[in-house]
């Protein structure tokens, strides 16, 4: 009784005082959009002007009072104040040197669950017209140093022409690390590592899986998507096959394969984009340029159910003005759907002054009730890009052989991972 007691008062003081310290309620996106559920309904505001390279992927880090401390934009870091961050390279640099590309992903990482320390991961892949080598790094980021903000190093932990944009991060089962996922282009292995507690690396981690290696152009896109409890991934590969696996945040081992989507090429031309789970993990959505899809997994191991929520005829190759890209669970439970035009040129009757809006992303067939012009941008444009946002709220996988923080009986040696 005193130990259940005692593990009771530890799951609320880690409740209480965890990554609480930081608002959620409001995100950065595309060229300075900042979208605001604060108040109910999302509210659209323009933090700063476009940069001059390509923002995309823009993350951002604001306390439990919506300050902004920092954000992620155009490879780069920036502070509050909207200008490039004491030590950080500016975006000249970046270009110049090949390190810059359109395509680079990145995500912010807590260290010590307060807003002290930061890492932010960037990915970018290769084979751009400056460069072949693409890269794999972490911004050491503290936002209160010399008034606002310094960059304290940047470490490459990986770089080669096999370099990827394809990485996704979870918190361990442990509640205080996370696991960091990287896609290695025509690899047959998933690359992870560790961010201790302390904010050092341990890996990287290898794990055999099978997605066609026998396509190249497949190979070099895949979008890695868990649910918000961190037990599933999805393995959405832009040339048409989709994988879903069980995922131990204690190992870091995949298991299970499910094949959604075995279908080489049949996303035609533009591909398959990204991949989201509704925040009951029941439901999968993954959209092409013209068209959403749904997966229902309610059914699985037995039996699953792929069904088109939404088509565009006036597709990609056509030039229309509807099409889709990216997807985000928003804080509202909603999942919000990027929305752009392909060749770029925003017109003042395009559908990318909207975000579409899946309003009951729980709820099966067309009854998840899509809204391709769900939210208006107050004449602000969408490219298509949304936020690559990690569930910060997730706790400990409680009971399980890594849970060190509600019980402290469990011998360190349990959380050591199992890949080789």
């Amino acid at each position: 009784m005193k130990t259940s007691f005692i593990s009771m008062l530890i799951v609320l003081f880690l409740e209480s005082t965890g990554f609480s310290q930081l608002d959620r309620n409001w995100i950065l996106f595309n060229a300075g959009l900042k979208l605001d559920w604060v108040a109910g309904n999302p509210a659209i505001d323009s933090m700063f002007s476009f940069h001059g390279y390509a923002v995309r992927t823009t993350s951002q880090i604001s306390n439990q009072n919506g300050q902004l401390l920092f954000y992620a934009a155009a490879n780069t870091i920036w502070d509050r104040n909207n200008q490039v961050m004491s030590n950080a390279p500016d975006t000249s640099f970046l270009y110049n040197s090949g390190m810059y590309h359109r395509c680079m992903y990145n995500v912010i990482l807590p260290v010590n669950d307060d807003t002290s320390l930061f890492h932010v991961f960037f990915a970018n892949h290769g084979s751009t017209y400056l460069s072949d080598i693409g890269y794999l790094l972490n911004y050491s980021v503290s936002p209160w140093q010399n008034v606002n903000g310094e960059v304290n190093n940047i470490d490459t932990i990986y770089s080669g022409s096999d370099a990827t944009w394809s990485l996704s991060v979870v918190k361990h089962g442990n509640g205080r690390d996370w696991w960091l996922l990287y896609w290695r282009s025509q690899s047959d292995s998933l690359m992870s590592f560790i961010q201790n507690a302390d904010g050092s690396l341990s890996g990287p981690f290898f794990q055999y899986i099978d997605v066609f290696p026998d396509l190249l152009y497949a190979n070099d896109h895949l979008f890695l998507s868990f649910t918000t409890d961190g037990d599933k991934l999805a393995i959405v590969n832009v040339a048409g096959p989709i994988h879903l696996y069980d995922f131990d945040r204690c190992t870091g081992q995949l298991n299970n394969k499910v094949v959604l989507d075995s279908c080489l090429l049949c996303a035609n031309s533009t591909g398959y984009w990204n991949g989201v789970f509704s925040p009951d993990g029941s439901k999968l959505y993954v959209t092409r340029a013209d068209t959403l899809y749904q997966y229902d997994l309610s059914n699985l191991p037995i039996s699953f159910d792929k069904q088109i929520i939404w088509y565009c005829p006036d597709g990609y190759d056509s030039g229309g003005s509807d099409l889709i890209r990216s997807l985000q669970l928003a804080p509202n439970g909603t999942i919000m759907v990027g929305t752009y035009v392909p060749d770029d040129t925003l017109h003042s009757d395009s559908g990318s002054h909207y975000l579409g809006v899946i309003r009951s992303p729980n709820s099966a067939g067309t009854a998840c009730n899509f809204d391709r012009y769900g939210l208006y941008l107050n004449g602000y444009q969408s490219d298509g890009i949304l936020p690559n946002i990690p569930n910060y709220d997730l706790g400990p996988w409680v009971g399980s052989p890594c849970d060190t923080l509600t019980t402290t009986s469990i011998s360190e040696e349990s959380t050591k991972p199992k890949i080789t």
